[in-house]
């Protein structure tokens, strides 16, 4: 792996590890708004379920659950106002990454 693709794949952990902590704090904070909230928390869940199927080497369940976590993610993202649909579409990219792009690799 060169430089550029390592400082690359940092960047969009870094990026995938903000938009989980977003939904982890919409979670807390938007607690009126049900909908909105189990969005946020699939979101959260999936997240975190899919980075462990990844280091278990468990490719075909992360791409299942990287289906799943576009759903989530998506209902998240238009369930939002303004720029807090930012973050959620961080996640939909992943989940897209995970299931378009993972099996090419």
């Amino acid at each position: 792996m060169s430089i550029p693709e390592l400082l690359l794949a940092i960047l969009l952990a870094a990026l995938v590890f903000a938009a989980t902590f977003f939904s982890a704090a919409q979670v807390v904070r938007q607690w009126r708004r049900r909908w909105l909230r189990n969005c946020h928390l699939a979101a959260v869940v999936l997240t975190i379920a899919v980075m462990a199927m990844l280091d278990w080497n468990a490719f075909l369940l992360s791409r299942i659950t990287g289906v799943a976590l576009f759903a989530s993610a998506a209902g998240a993202a238009y369930l939002e106002t303004r720029w807090n649909r930012l973050l959620p579409a961080i996640q939909i990219v992943f989940a897209a990454f995970l299931v378009f792009v993972l099996p090419l690799i």
